[in-house]
């Protein structure tokens, strides 16, 4: 029976999570068609993990290797006393195929990734101690010995990280021969996996999915960012749980880490159960109610319905993944090819629109013009949830974006163009005498200390338009011992500042003692 033949099936509807189906001129009752809004009863999931098929989710096998030891052994002593009413759709299985090493890497990847994260902050508070010390005329060895302190705190703490990653464990792993997690799950697993769908029923059912996407009918239409086929990936996995659930003709109980709104009913944000229209399209498929729970649920249900001991280690352990993947960070939940995509499309378009010119009340336009672009709010959508879009790009990348256009940050790598770097700036707007001190280069404004190796200046820069915030910010850092600060004022190509606006900040920098110069500073392809 192909995937059409199979949704178009439609049994009569049966009462409320009973397994017979009613006459169609039968009277209905208050929860009749409208079974998904019914709060099950701890009854109702005690019967469906007893006596039900259960269903584990990609991401439920995928985190096995994210459990401890205690975890992982509680969580296969649930499978092996569900026996043969574990069941794991083809799909799921392709999918932990091609995510399991990923999913191994995971934890050194991570420590990589915040390795780099620590080493830029150090960078960062290397900065703010030397223009400190500057400010207050720090001797040089005083300098010397806290920046050694800092740098030796943060080379520890990063090493740390890095020797809490079990490199050898994660090669054993990757071997399919010596990984501890497939060795416990092939016999689980044996005689419990569905059917390769053949092509032609394939077919039918990815482009059921794809329509289904498309017109924002659940599962999977949060997949919509997804290219080709795999946006089809949740359909795939529904589809042939409803197939398996009409033959056996048991309730489902579909255990998933996945909280998008295209599986779950959320009112006020809180989860409440299955979409009402999964549970009505289970009870019309396969005549048989429909339960979803997500890994600690499990765990915590399996005590009373399979007598199966679990300890509150695992509990614990269980519910860490759980909450990072209801509450993760986003840049936990987005793909890096995805997220390359998205930071060098949203920085492109945000070069050519001239970010830095625009009022407050146009930048708050151009987000709501990105939250509901295919190419950032669409490709993210697939990952972040509606209303976190949008503080993912003002608070992340676009928090960035000035010190991007410096080239310095995380986010550098993805601008197009870039201003001239700072030391070809201070060279010249001041000779090529002039070299900025190490580490003394900051942000917000741009700042750094100069020296010709006889005198010390601060230097500072920005547009026109933050003259005030220049000039306060020189005053700040002004300190005996060292020239007079230097605010030089960068002009954009093809916007000069009015002579009247350029001879009051020359006028006004020589009331404080500064030296003001104006200077257009062009944008470059970034390298």
């Amino acid at each position: 029976m192909c995937a059409e033949e199979l949704l178009r099936e439609i049994p009569s509807s049966p009462s409320v999570w009973g397994e017979q189906t009613v006459d169609a001129d039968m009277p209905q009752g208050l929860f009749d068609g409208f079974e998904g809004y019914r709060t099950p009863s701890d009854e109702d999931y005690h019967h469906a993990l007893a006596n039900g098929l259960v269903v584990p989710d990609t991401n439920v096998l995928l985190n096995v290797y994210r459990y401890n030891a205690e975890a992982q052994n509680d969580l296969f002593a649930i499978f092996d006393t569900v026996g043969d009413r574990l069941w794991v759709p083809h799909q799921v299985l392709a999918e932990f195929w091609r995510n399991r090493e990923a999913a191994i890497r995971d934890p050194q990847v991570k420590a990589e990734q915040t390795s780099v994260d620590l080493q830029d902050q150090c960078k960062r508070a290397l900065q703010l101690v030397r223009a400190w010390a500057n400010r207050i005329a720090l001797p040089d060895d005083r300098l010397t010995a806290m920046q050694g302190s800092i740098a030796r705190a943060f080379d520890e703490l990063v090493g740390s990280i890095r020797n809490f990653v079990d490199v050898d464990a994660i090669e054993m792993a990757r071997n399919t021969n010596s990984d501890p997690v497939l060795r416990r799950l092939e016999p689980l697993l044996r005689g419990q996996v569905g059917m390769q769908p053949n092509v032609e029923d394939l077919a039918q059912m990815v482009k059921e999915g794809l329509r289904r996407v498309e017109m924002g009918v659940p599962p999977g239409y949060k997949d919509k960012a997804k290219e080709g086929d795999a946006a089809a990936g949740d359909f795939l996995v529904w589809g042939q749980v409803l197939r398996e659930a009409k033959k056996r003709r048991k309730p489902v109980l579909f255990v998933t880490g996945d909280v998008k709104e295209d599986w779950w009913r959320r009112v006020g944000g809180e989860i409440r159960g299955p979409r009402p229209e999964l549970v009505s399209e289970m009870w019309r498929i396969a005549g048989v109610p429909l339960f979803m729970m997500q890994p600690k649920r499990l765990m915590q249900l399996a005590v009373q319905a399979l007598h199966v001991q679990v300890q509150a280690g695992s509990l614990e352990d269980v519910a860490r993944i759980d909450s990072l993947q209801v509450n993760p960070e986003p840049s936990e939940l987005i793909p890096r090819s995805i997220s390359e995509q998205v930071l060098s499309e949203l920085f492109r378009e945000a070069d050519e629109i001239n970010w830095e010119s625009l009022t407050g009340r146009e930048k708050s336009a151009q987000y709501d013009r990105w939250v509901e672009s295919p190419l950032i709010g669409g490709a993210l959508n697939r990952y972040l949830p509606s209303d976190r879009i949008r503080p993912w790009l003002k608070d992340g990348p676009m928090k960035e974006y000035l010190r991007a256009r410096e080239g310095i940050g995380k986010f550098a790598a993805y601008m197009p163009r870039q201003y001239i770097r700072a030391d070809d700036l201070v060279r010249q707007a001041m000779g090529p005498g002039w070299r900025i001190i190490d580490e003394s280069l900051g942000d917000k404004p741009g700042h750094c200390h100069i020296t010709d190796g006889s005198m010390q200046r601060y230097v500072c820069w920005g547009w026109s338009a933050n003259f005030r915030q220049l000039i306060w910010s020189a005053v700040e850092d002004h300190s005996d011992g060292t020239g007079s600060p230097v605010v030089i004022v960068t002009l954009r190509e093809g916007e000069p500042i009015s002579p009247e606006e350029q001879q009051s900040q020359l006028e006004i920098g020589d009331r404080f003692g500064f030296q003001v110069i104006h200077l257009v500073r062009p944008l470059l392809p970034a390298p």
